[in-house]
């Protein structure tokens, strides 16, 4: 049986990132007073526990509903979540009982299973091959418990969300449902999420052990030090329970966006014709999720030019592919300089001592390196308009903020501060919080970093012959005439997604449509033989065919 592929490429994991930081940066005066009563709740055990559990499923609902062009207060999502607040609290568990038993369970055979292998083996080798085989099942059960984790990881959601979900059952049937081939829909979105969220925490971290760095100075008495070592531990836990709190809310959101993007992909939602109630594509949220990273330029002659700002993971593609071309430079140049510092060295022997040729030769090693790192931004950006060999290859471009191209002094002032971008991650965590992505060199030299526009083919879509028989005759016995092109994008996009959609939905949404394009186009009944779906397929390729 041939294997499904998923043609529909909804959300990347940053432009499902990029739609949480919008909404968590847009509410974030209302999740303040959330955030801090989660914090303050974290020190009351069970009860207090229960009612973070109800602060999460408020945000998730309210988020939600803002995704889907419904939004309601807090109030009224707060509401909805308190009638099942117990269901949450026996599906969180359960939840993490069923996780706990699975953790247990499966380190316990794999310390048996080590026990086993190095009593077989009482040597050398055999110690170290035992302990190779136990990393190797100890990093296969990890998968798995990670695997585990994410079929449930939309339950809690799913229970926030739904109205015609009310119990943890059907929470935890819909959050196996939703995360089908999870490996590839919520772990990347869910790993990127992390790697963007990490910059953040370690410099949080950071500043606190730099902090006790100080208390640890020589200069300090030792009954000082000890009287402040209960004070750092302190804030130590402080800071990371605040960090936690503070960023519930992104994270409740991401799991919204998460959701979201499940329910269109595997149950075709939000594919309704003009004759239904207003959820469609025209709508604000679904202009947000496509045009996330748009940038709209006025020219001082007053021309509109349209761009598409780069993502953060193709600009570190672009960047590690760069550092890689100037590694195979830097061994070709100085392999060469290498054996003409040796013959200089050799002719200046006579007349000067070696120390002072030694200090020359490196100084002009570190020269050299030094023109090569920055020479090779700032020439190449300025040469190629914007654009180094891993820019290039990975289709992005620095324009200045006006939408011309840079000049020689943009480019040498970024690549002067690139190595503080590079420092800690700061560029990263910039590139996050700045709405246009902009690192540290971007905001100092007043430029952006766009990606360049690509041609899309329209979708290839597979037609039956009983469809394209159908299409021939739809002309002379329906009004095609009458459907509009927001109802033939809705038919494509189903034609699109349907591979990848759960059998029942794809069944019930196929009849729906068909149902509605029928009446549409003024048809008197689907030809006898003829499934829902072809019907779909001969009414799309008969318009395209007009």
């Amino acid at each position: 049986m041939a294997k499904k592929t998923n043609p529909v490429n909804f959300l990347t994991p940053a432009q499902a990132f990029n739609i949480a930081m919008r909404l968590y940066r847009q509410d974030i005066k209302l999740y303040l007073p959330l955030i801090w009563q989660s914090f303050i709740w974290l020190f009351v055990p069970l009860y207090g526990w229960a009612k973070i559990s109800e602060i999460k499923s408020t945000i998730s609902r309210y988020s939600f509903q803002k995704l889907i062009d419904e939004p309601e207060t807090l109030a009224i999502s707060n509401q909805f979540v308190k009638k099942r607040l117990f269901q949450i609290i026996l599906l969180n568990t359960l939840v993490l009982i069923f996780m706990w038993l699975l953790a247990i369970w499966g380190f316990y055979y794999l310390h048996l299973i080590s026990i086993s292998i190095a009593s077989a083996f009482l040597s050398l080798g055999g110690f170290i091959f035992a302990r190779l085989i136990t990393i190797i099942l100890g990093l296969f059960l990890l998968r798995e418990l990670n695997y585990w984790w994410m079929r449930v990881f939309l339950s809690q959601s799913s229970l926030a969300i739904e109205s015609k979900i009310n119990s943890a059952e059907k929470a935890l049937k819909k959050s196996f449902i939703l995360s089908k081939n999870c490996r590839q829909t919520l772990l990347p979105i869910i790993s990127y999420t992390s790697l963007n969220l990490f910059p953040i925490y370690f410099l949080i971290y950071l500043t606190t052990f730099l902090i006790v760095g100080v208390w640890r100075l020589p200069f300090l008495a030792n009954n000082f030090q000890a009287d402040l070592s209960g004070v750092f531990y302190f804030i130590l836990i402080t800071t990371f329970f605040v960090l936690r709190t503070t960023l519930m809310p992104l994270e409740q959101i991401v799991k919204s966006v998460i959701y979201y993007q499940q329910k269109v992909c595997l149950e075709g939602y939000g594919l309704k014709l003009r004759h239904n109630p207003p959820h469609t594509r025209t709508g604000t949220v679904w202009e947000t999720v496509q045009n996330a990273g748009r940038l709209i330029i006025q020219t001082p002659e007053s021309v509109e030019l349209q761009f598409t700002l780069a993502l953060v993971e193709t600009r570190i593609k672009a960047l590690l592919l760069d550092i890689l071309i100037q590694y195979f430079l830097s061994i070709f140049i100085f392999s060469f300089f290498g054996f003409l510092f040796q013959e200089i060295s050799n002719f200046l022997k006579s007349t000067f001592a070696q120390e002072q040729i030694d200090l020359w030769l490196r100084a002009i090693y570190i020269l050299l390196n030094f023109l090569l790192y920055m020479g090779y931004f700032a020439i190449f950006e300025t040469l190629w308009q914007g654009q180094t060999p891993g820019k290039r290859m990975s289709n992005i471009r620095v324009i200045c903020e006006d939408g011309r191209r840079i000049s020689f002094s943009q480019a040498a002032l970024r690549a002067l501060l690139l190595p503080f971008d590079q420092l800690l991650g700061i560029g990263v965590f910039s590139m996050i919080l700045t709405k246009r992505k902009k690192r540290l060199g971007d905001l100092i030299a007043g430029t952006l970093i766009i990606s360049e526009e690509t041609r899309k083919n329209s979708p290839n879509l597979a037609i039956s012959q009983l469809a394209k028989n159908l299409a021939k005759k739809l002309p002379e016995i329906a009004h095609l005439s009458n459907l509009t092109p927001n109802d033939l994008n809705v038919i494509q996009e189903y034609l699109k997604r349907r591979n990848v959609m759960e059998t029942e939905a794809k069944a019930q949404l196929s009849r729906q449509l068909a149902a509605q394009v029928k009446t549409i186009i003024s048809l008197d009944k689907i030809p006898d033989k003829v499934s829902a779906e072809q019907f779909l397929e001969a009414v799309y390729l008969a318009y395209q065919q007009q």
